[in-house]
C-alpha cells in the first residue's frame, strides 16, 4: 500500500514536471515579443534564417553565411561613404587649382573668396552625411535598449527556471540598468556632443584661428576613456555577482536532489533524475534563448557600425588628399569628423559587447547544479 502511494506521488510529481515544460514551450516564455521588439529589418532577417528565441536553424550560423551576411553589410554601407569620398576630393581637388591661380596671379582677394566656397562647400558634405551617421547610431541604440527591455527579464525567467535564481537576478537588474544608463547618456549628451563638435569645426575651418580639432581630439579621448571605464565596472560587477550566485544556486539545487533522492523511499532517485532531465530540457533552452540574444544584439548593432567605420576611411582619405593638395582648412573638419566618428563608433561598440559578454557570461556558467 506505502509503495503504491510513493509510485503514485512520483507519477504526480513527474506529470507535474512534464506539463510544467510542455505549458512553459508552448507559451513561448514571451518569444513572439521579444521578435516584435526587434527592429524591422533584423526581425525579418533572423526569421528568413530560422533563428528566434525557441529554436536557432544549424545553418543560420555557418561561417560562410555569416561572412557573406558581414559582407552585406559592408556593401549597403560603403556606398554613401564612397559618395561623401568622390564629393570631397572634387572639392579638395578644386580648391588646389583655385590655390595655384593664385599663385601663378599674385592677387589674393578673389581666390580666397572661391577658397573660402570650397570650405564651405566641403563642409556641407561632411555634414550632411555625419548627420546620417549620428541618426543611424541613435536608431541603433535606441533598437538595442528596447529589445533588452523584452528580452532580459524573459532570459532571466529561463535561468531561474533553470535553477539559477540569484545569477539571474543578477543578470537582470545590471542590464537593465546599465541600458538604461547607456541609452540616457547617449541621447542627453553624447549625440548633442558630437553634432556641437560639428558645428563648431565648421566655423574652425573658416577661421584657422581656432585650433578645434585639439580640443575634439582630447573629447574624444576623454569619451572613450570614459566609456571603457563604464564597460568595464559593468562587465565586472556583473561577473563577479554573476559567479558568486551561480555557486549559490548550485548548492542549492545540488541540496535539493540529495533531498529527495534520500528523503522519498523506494523512488526517490526517480523523482531525482526527472528534476535533472527537466533542468537538462531546461538548459538547452537557455542556450537556445542566449545565442538569440548575441545574434540579435550583433544584428542591430553591427549595420551603423559598418557605416560608422566606413565613414572613418572615407574621411581619413579624404584628409589625406586634403594633405596632399594643401586644403588645410578643409582637412581641420575632417579631422574634428574622424574624432566624431571615434565617439560614434565606441558608443556602438561598448553598447554591443557589453551585451553580448554578459550573455555570453551567463551561458557559460551553465545550469544551476
Amino acid at each position: 500500500m506505502k509503495k503504491r502511494f510513493w509510485l503514485t506521488l512520483v507519477g504526480a510529481v513527474a506529470g507535474l514536471l512534464l506539463l510544467s515544460v510542455s505549458a512553459f514551450a508552448e507559451v513561448g516564455f514571451g518569444a513572439d515579443e521579444i521578435m516584435d521588439a526587434l527592429p524591422d529589418d533584423v526581425s525579418d532577417y533572423m526569421q528568413a534564417e530560422g533563428i528566434s528565441a525557441e529554436e536557432i536553424d544549424p545553418s543560420a550560423l555557418s561561417v560562410q553565411g555569416v561572412f557573406q551576411q558581414i559582407w552585406t553589410y559592408i556593401c549597403e554601407g560603403a556606398e554613401k561613404p564612397l559618395k561623401m569620398l568622390a564629393g570631397l576630393v572634387g572639392v579638395i581637388f578644386l580648391c588646389a587649382v583655385i590655390s595655384a591661380l593664385r599663385d601663378s596671379a599674385g592677387s589674393s582677394a578673389l581666390t580666397e573668396v572661391f577658397e573660402l566656397v570650397g570650405v564651405l562647400a566641403g563642409s556641407g558634405i561632411v555634414c550632411s552625411y555625419m548627420g546620417e551617421v549620428i541618426e543611424a547610431a541613435k536608431n541603433a541604440i535606441d533598437g538595442m535598449s528596447a529589445f533588452l527591455l523584452s528580452y532580459v527579464p524573459a532570459f532571466a525567467g529561463v535561468m531561474a527556471i533553470n535553477g539559477q535564481a540569484g545569477t539571474a537576478a543578477a543578470y537582470n537588474s545590471a542590464i537593465i540598468a546599465a541600458s538604461e544608463l547607456f541609452s540616457q547618456i547617449t541621447a542627453v549628451f553624447l549625440f548633442p556632443l558630437a553634432s556641437a563638435i560639428m558645428g563648431i569645426s565648421v566655423a574652425a575651418s573658416v577661421n584657422p584661428d581656432l585650433h578645434i580639432s585639439a580640443i575634439s581630439e582630447g573629447i574624444k579621448k576623454l569619451v572613450i576613456w570614459v566609456m571603457g571605464f563604464m564597460m568595464t565596472i559593468f562587465t565586472g560587477l556583473l561577473s563577479v555577482q554573476s559567479f558568486v550566485a551561480s555557486a549559490s544556486d548550485s548548492v542549492s539545487l545540488r541540496t535539493a536532489k540529495y533531498t529527495v533522492s534520500n528523503s522519498v523511499p523506494i523512488v526517490g532517485g526517480a523523482v531525482s533524475d526527472a528534476l535533472a532531465t527537466v533542468s537538462g530540457s531546461l538548459s538547452l533552452v537557455k542556450s537556445n534563448m542566449g545565442g538569440f540574444g548575441i545574434i540579435a544584439a550583433a544584428g542591430i548593432i553591427l549595420p551603423a557600425l559598418i557605416t560608422a567605420v566606413c565613414f572613418r576611411f572615407a574621411l581619413t582619405a579624404a584628409g589625406a588628399a586634403g594633405k596632399l593638395f594643401g586644403a588645410d582648412k578643409l582637412c581641420g573638419l575632417l579631422k574634428s569628423g574622424e574624432s566624431v566618428l571615434d565617439i560614434i563608433i565606441a558608443m556602438l561598440v561598448c553598447f554591443g559587447l557589453l551585451t553580448i559578454i554578459s550573455t555570453a557570461v551567463m551561458l557559460a556558467l551553465g545550469k544551476g547544479g
